[in-house]
């Protein structure tokens, strides 16, 4: 579970103030940061951890995951890298349509290879969520684009208590 601000803790290595949010979800900075994250990930970590622990490293075997901001960076990543994940598990997130039609046309234009490559696409929110409608819609998108997702809604709202519920689900079906 890396620390998903690499801004922050590149400011604290240096001894400087942590950068403040990005004020909107989709501005560029907030997308430089998301894109940060990514590469650090997938340049940093992960190479990291297949040289450190018996992993298997290969597409088939690697899932992400993440709830709220971590469930944005989850779905930039994995759609950025589609080489190296097949399990992709998004809590309380969402991509808006424009985002998708613009950046991930490796992923909508073709379904039948996406849904082949991919071995899960799980989206979950609460009904409570502030993020709900526009999860919902995201679940819509995938839906008329013909890409194969599982999703769970529940009760609540933006909570750690939904995640934990969610992970529960979703650690069953990566773990069979």
């Amino acid at each position: 579970m890396p620390y998903g601000n690499i801004e922050a803790r590149i400011a604290e290595q240096k001894g400087g103030a942590k950068p403040a949010d990005p004020q909107a979800r989709e501005s560029a900075d907030a997308m430089a940061r998301m894109k940060s994250f990514a590469e650090d990930l997938t340049k940093n970590v992960i190479p990291y951890i297949d040289r450190n622990y018996r992993t298997i490293p290969d597409r088939g075997y690697r899932a992400i995951g993440g709830f709220s901001r971590g469930g944005g960076q989850t779905l930039r990543t994995a759609f950025w890298n589609m080489d190296k994940f097949a399990w992709i598990c998004c809590y309380s997130a969402y991509l808006p349509a424009s985002e998708m039609d613009n950046s991930f046309q490796n992923i909508v234009s073709n379904p039948d290879i996406t849904n082949k490559h991919l071995k899960l696409l799980w989206v979950s929110v609460g009904n409570e969520d502030f993020l709900y409608n526009d999860t919902a819609q995201f679940l819509n998108y995938l839906k008329s684009k013909k890409i194969n997702y599982k999703s769970l809604v529940t009760g609540g709202g933006h909570t750690w208590m939904n995640v934990k519920t969610y992970l529960a689900e979703t650690a069953q079906l990566l773990f069979k």
